[in-house]
């Protein structure tokens, strides 16, 4: 099931366990799923997406490839599944040229995703 918020885009939930009932249900009987809230694109973690976002994601490719990235999704600009090269591109060509058909949601507001992980995401509540 998806909950629509004007506020957020859209939110997964799923029915909690061992919850059968007739009666109308209430906020309590379902749960969040689909990871934290993020804004994708935001690769900095600093709420907006800018060059700074691709830069640091150039930096997590070929320089320091240890430094970990607190939400992966954020950093998969063009929701492909995959963190890459592609996605320092896509935010180049979407902040630049207005290429690419800009950046897939969540973008311009949060929202949620479940393909690569966030650990981490603080400005989206």
């Amino acid at each position: 099931m998806e909950l629509i918020d004007a506020g957020v885009g859209f939110i997964r939930a799923d029915l909690a366990t061992d919850v059968h009932t007739t009666d109308p249900y209430d906020w309590s009987d379902f749960s969040l799923s689909g990871g934290l809230l993020f804004l994708r694109g935001d690769t900095n973690n600093d709420r907006q997406v800018d060059i700074s976002d691709s830069i640091s994601l150039l930096r997590h490719l070929f320089i320091d490839p240890d430094a970990i990235l607190s939400c992966r999704d954020a950093a998969d600009a063009n929701a492909d599944g995959a963190v890459d090269l592609s996605d320092a591109v896509s935010i180049v060509n979407y902040l630049f040229l207005g290429q690419g058909g800009g950046i897939p949601q969540p973008y311009p507001e949060c929202g949620q995703n479940e393909d690569l992980g966030c650990d981490y995401y603080p400005y989206c509540r």
